[in-house]
């Protein structure tokens, strides 16, 4: 194992690094070199969509793929890593070697980028009082067999042996929870001794004047939003000058992001400072370059006018222009209702007090806890330390909802026996600030009055693996309630991107022919959740919906394909 405590000796290697930081400068093979890099992450865009998204990546006059590696997209479940499929960064980096770029990877552990718990498996927080991105050798003996598993694959692939793969960042201390200054000493050598001898920089360097082996570059963000503004040509030209100003002094930069791509399923993170359930991504950023569905957007253009003098890559291809889109209007069949649902065939063990996510080996979704209780009529219910939100049933009737992490709830006139369930939503994980690895589920008491409740049993709600059976069962179940399983089909001749609106509806979730596309929250304006043509079919598709609050009659697709309503 790499010491963690001491400076640990890195692996010597004849192998000199393709890009060298000296002098706050960049050289590549000893000549003067710029990086200018557009970040686009694999795992927001489907894998049947990683070349088109590439080479538009390539004609907007970039050099450089940049990517995080999000750990928890691989290791889901601890000792179960995965890279086949949509988790093939080997493929993802030669993609990018053949649309002529090179790759600057993000290997983490700690990512942010707006991800799920900043990328670390959620199991982590099983170990209690694990401090994440530390000494603490419980985390590290983590990390090292993750790296064990990723770093060899990214060695494969660096530009000293043939490959793409020209630069490592190290994880950013200064996002990171109470970091220990020897953690970083730790994470270069931990890269070092499983094979990698390309540059590693830590985007804290950047900036830092001290550093004169840093990775001087500039990180463009909030520009990107006025080289495209089309209302004030002013602000376009001043945002036009400061990337003009970075080429013209031989700066090197990243487009963060270049595209931002969708975060399916249930890995979008919600803001570091809160709980409020982060919706899929919308297609709601025109100052990102390449949209969701990979048009390019006035900053596309705006951004490529001032790269490609200075790219020396080509000339970038011809952009056909976007089909019309057709809207459809698809009504609804009810099917099980939200209890019914989420029911476990299996009797869950008793426990006293609530379970967490963690406790269970949950990551993401929701836990059914239920107890018996005698109602005492103008008694409310109280539930402490709630990480993010109850729906509350008694007897099977909806009762109210109670967002985290202090609630009250008045049950009226109810009295007598009666079975309490409280469905809790994890609303998603932060990325960072002081939310990192928090807890989800009942971490503190549910009570009647002063009155704790003792005696429950939790189930376990893992909604990214429900499969097409059990999506098929519960379209066949019986309605009950407002909340619960909305199903419609539509049939389509030539698979297109499209969007899904859902009005009328609250909060939830929606699967594409058994694929969990994501969450979608009521908002005012309503934003639709991007479907990528990829995940469609010729022929009859399925919408299957589990409404967690009241559910509409129909709801709106729209697409540049043919489709009909079945």
């Amino acid at each position: 194992m790499t010491q963690p405590l001491e400076a640990a000796p890195t692996t010597v290697s004849a192998v000199h690094p393709t890009l060298v930081a000296t002098n706050h400068a960049l050289h590549c093979r000893g000549h003067a070199h710029q990086v200018i890099a557009g970040s686009m992450h694999y795992f927001r865009v489907h894998p049947a969509q990683w070349q088109d998204r590439m080479s538009r990546l390539a004609d907007l006059g970039v050099n450089a793929l940049h990517t995080p590696v999000a750990w928890n997209f691989h290791e889901a479940i601890e000792r179960r890593p995965r890279f086949d499929d949509w988790r093939d960064i080997e493929r993802y980096l030669l993609i990018a070697r053949d649309a002529g770029l090179d790759v600057i990877v993000q290997p983490g552990p700690y990512i942010d980028a707006g991800w799920d718990n900043g990328g670390l498996p959620a199991w982590l927080r099983a170990r209690e009082g694990i401090r994440l991105s530390s000494v603490d050798l419980r985390y590290l003996s983590a990390v090292e067999r993750w790296f064990d598993e990723l770093v060899p694959r990214l060695a494969r692939l660096q530009s000293s042996g043939g490959g793409p793969l020209i630069a490592v960042q190290s994880e950013s201390t200064r996002h990171g929870p109470d970091v220990d200054p020897k953690y970083s000493t730790w994470l270069t050598a931990a890269l070092r001794d499983r094979g990698i001898v390309e540059l590693i920089y830590d985007g804290d360097s950047a900036d830092d004047p001290s550093r004169s082996d840093s990775f001087p570059y500039t990180e463009l963000r909030g520009v990107l939003a006025e080289l495209g503004n089309e209302r004030d040509e002013s602000r376009a030209q001043d945002a036009r000058r400061d990337v003009e100003s970075i080429l013209a002094r031989d700066g090197s930069m990243i487009v963060f992001m270049a595209h931002g791509g969708t975060g399916h399923g249930l890995w979008q993170s919600p803001a570091h400072d809160d709980a409020t359930p982060g919706a899929t991504d919308a297609d709601s950023a025109p100052q990102v370059p390449i949209a969701q569905n990979g048009a390019p957007t006035p900053t596309y253009f705006a951004l490529q006018e001032i790269l490609w003098p200075g790219a020396g890559t080509g000339m970038p291809s011809f952009f056909p222009p976007p089909r019309a889109k057709l809207t459809r209007v698809l009504s609804v069949e009810r099917g099980a209702g939200l209890l019914e649902a989420v029911q476990s065939p299996v009797e869950p063990p008793p426990a006293l007090r609530p379970p967490s996510f963690e406790q269970l080996g949950l990551g993401a979704g929701m836990v059914l806890y239920r107890a018996e209780r005698a109602l005492l009529r103008g008694v409310p219910l109280r539930v402490t330390g709630l990480h993010d939100r109850a729906f509350v049933f008694i007897d099977g009737r909806a009762a109210g909802v109670i967002d985290g992490p202090e609630g009250v709830l008045d049950l009226g006139d109810t009295t007598g026996e009666a079975r309490l369930d409280l469905l809790v939503e994890n609303c998603g994980r932060a990325s960072g600030g002081p939310l990192l690895g928090q807890h989800k589920g009942i971490l503190g008491d549910v009570m009647l009055g002063d009155d704790v409740i003792e005696g429950w049993s939790a189930v376990p709600i893992a909604l990214d693996r429900w499969d097409d059976a059990k999506l098929l069962a519960l379209a066949a179940g019986a309605p009950e309630g407002t909340a619960g399983v909305a199903v419609t089909r539509l049939e389509v001749g030539h698979p297109a991107d499209a969007s899904l609106m859902l009005p009328g509806f609250g909060s939830g979730f929606v699967w594409i022919n058994g694929f969990l596309l994501g969450r979608y929250r009521s908002r005012e304006p309503e934003l639709p959740l991007y479907v990528p043509a990829p995940l469609l079919r010729p022929g009859v598709n399925a919408v299957t919906i589990l409404e967690l609050e009241h559910c509409g009659t129909a709801i709106e697709w729209r697409s540049a394909g043919n489709l009909s309503v079945q």
